[in-house]
């Protein structure tokens, strides 16, 4: 075993563990409603089976001492009994009350001493429903990565002979001077980062950047009259809203407009934005910038190496174009302008890594934070929108139907309000997660986003 076995986690890898904090948690949630009374035995022996195939399942963070690199996996056999529980739901639960309860469990953080994950089984016995709740540190998987899991988590579709799991080899202990030598970022390297940093990143991320970095030198306060929207500090407190729609819209769409189901969900977003805004009395004048994950993993490429494989794209949301007609041609067009744009985000993420190292990136972010410095500085995105595509058909668990799969998102701070999407069984569906400080309004948001989608689909009569 030599250092170049190590996994070293990526440059983007590290920025979502340095939203670890006291206001924000760098970690995904999704939760699998299931009709009917699930067991935990059942949920374990599920995710037991998974562990030979799902590296984020098996992989345990470890530092280099000084925080002087990059950190890195090392291989653990999971405790089952302590990555997984099990709690009551109230009876009754509904949209707005699941909600509630799923905000409150996706702030517990991850504990970094065990494999960043953890599996709960939600249970309502007056109305025989049971809710798994899958958290994954978005350090350890992407989206896709987490969609592979919970899908090997189901029954098959078919009846089919069970494949023999293959257990990953052991690795062997390396030294501690041969693991740290493997995971240093030299400072030759930091400095070499300096000009790649500087011709590659834009001027907005070079200047949020530069603040974050130096900012009692640069920082300024631009006043009330350059008030941007949905850029207030997140704090400590969410706003978490669950909705969901048929997809038949974006199938008449797709038909009439050439629109995606990725185009309908910005198309709605950006219309349900310029109501929303409109009715708190700030009509947008101009578009708002939404990031956008895209997968950059080939086709046929599997996601069970946990590995983050995604791009953001940057998009404009034309929340100032009073068309829904037109809304949905300037989205398609924006979306296929940022997918041909030459990408430079993974070599520019690289190169910040290597100056910020985390021993530096957790206090700079938390420094921005206290300090507000996202209101100050003008960032490239105002919100994130993110489609998952779950299995198109319906799936069961043990033989239980799975009626919803819904996703708890994250918010950080400067990007104070995501609005993720997961398909599944012909229906999408919705979470808006944002900060009372950024949105209070989430409930509204979902309610105008589900309206726009029956708005769009009149256009394909």
């Amino acid at each position: 075993m030599t250092a170049a076995d190590v996994v070293r986690l990526s440059a983007l890898d590290t920025v979502f563990l340095a939203l670890d904090g006291r206001d924000s948690v760098g970690h995904l949630t999704l939760l699998i409603v299931v009709d009917g009374d699930l067991d935990v035995a059942t949920l374990t022996s599920r995710v037991k089976a998974q562990v030979p195939r799902h590296a984020l399942l098996r992989r345990r963070l470890a530092t280099v001492p000084g925080g002087v690199g990059r950190p890195f996996w090392t291989e653990v056999a999971p405790d089952l009994d302590v990555h997984a529980g099990t709690s009551e739901l109230p009876d009754g639960v509904g949209n707005r009350e699941l909600a509630e309860v799923a905000s409150s469990l996706s702030r517990d953080p991850l504990p970094r001493d065990r494999p960043l994950w953890r599996v709960g089984l939600l249970r309502s016995q007056s109305d025989r429903r049971s809710v798994v709740a899958l958290t994954v540190h978005h350090a350890a998987a992407d989206g896709l990565a987490i969609r592979e899991l919970v899908s090997d988590l189901l029954d098959p579709l078919w009846e089919q002979e069970p494949e023999l799991a293959v257990p990953a080899p052991p690795r062997e202990d390396l030294s501690e001077v041969r693991r740290w030598g493997g995971t240093l970022d030299l400072p030759a390297a930091v400095v070499g980062a300096l000009p790649t940093a500087a011709g590659l990143v834009p001027g907005a991320v070079a200047g949020a950047a530069a603040a974050i970095l130096t900012a009692p030198l640069t920082v300024r306060d631009r006043g009330r009259s350059d008030r941007r929207m949905l850029h207030g500090s997140v704090g400590a407190d969410r706003s978490l809203a669950f909705g969901d729609v048929s997809l038949e819209s974006a199938r008449s769409l797709r038909a009439t407009h050439g629109a995606t189901v990725n185009d309908l969900v910005l198309a709605a977003t950006a219309g349900a934005l310029r109501r929303l805004l409109g009715e708190l009395g700030e009509v947008p004048r101009h578009p708002l910038h939404a990031a956008v994950p895209a997968s950059r993993r080939e086709a046929g490429q599997s996601a069970a190496d946990g590995a983050n494989r995604f791009v953001v794209l940057r998009c404009p949301l034309p929340v100032h174009e009073p068309s829904r007609e037109a809304r949905v041609a300037l989205v398609r067009a924006a979306m296929r302008a940022a997918r041909e744009r030459p990408d430079e985000s993974e070599a520019t993420m690289d190169a910040l890594a290597r100056f910020a190292v985390p021993a530096l990136a957790t206090p700079a972010v938390r420094t921005a934070t206290r300090l507000g410095l996202a209101r100050r500085v003008r960032l490239p995105y105002d919100l994130m929108v993110s489609n998952v595509p779950m299995p198109p058909v319906a799936r069961t668990i043990a033989g239980l139907p799975v009626r919803a799969v819904r996703p708890v998102p994250l918010v950080t701070e400067g990007l104070g309000l995501n609005v993720t999407v997961h398909g599944y069984d012909n229906r999408l569906f919705y979470s808006v997660l944002s900060s009372p400080q950024v949105l209070a309004e989430t409930e509204r948001l979902v309610a105008l986003i589900e309206d726009e989608h029956e708005q769009l689909a009149a256009l394909a009569d």
